[in-house]
């Protein structure tokens, strides 16, 4: 997906969701909010994304049991750094390490 904004088709279904909003609390976060605090966030996921990283990936990132899968996480997060990256509001996280 080149923009964000874009439409996501898949077998004749298509989406479109503004996430600019979401790109502007991502982007605020990775400024000054995220260094006053303790409280850490990786990345946001409009539902869009999030649509288009299950067509792609399988990956539910509304499921109840979403966190409970280290490898997914570790995962979801690779796909938001290399196929998101405005999406990432910070570059640390208390819960889990980022690695390499």
């Amino acid at each position: 997906m080149n923009s964000l904004n874009g439409n996501i088709t898949s077998e004749g279904f298509g989406a479109s969701q503004d996430v600019e909003g979401h790109l502007q609390y991502a982007h605020m976060m990775r400024g000054e909010i995220q260094r006053n605090t303790t409280a850490r966030s990786l990345f946001i996921i409009p539902d869009i994304i999030a649509i288009d990283i299950y067509s792609k990936y399988k990956i539910d990132v509304h499921s109840d049991d979403f966190g409970s899968d280290l490898k997914v996480v570790e995962r979801l997060k690779r796909i938001i750094k290399t196929e998101y990256p405005k999406l990432l509001t910070g570059g640390v996280s208390n819960r889990y390490s980022l690695g390499g």
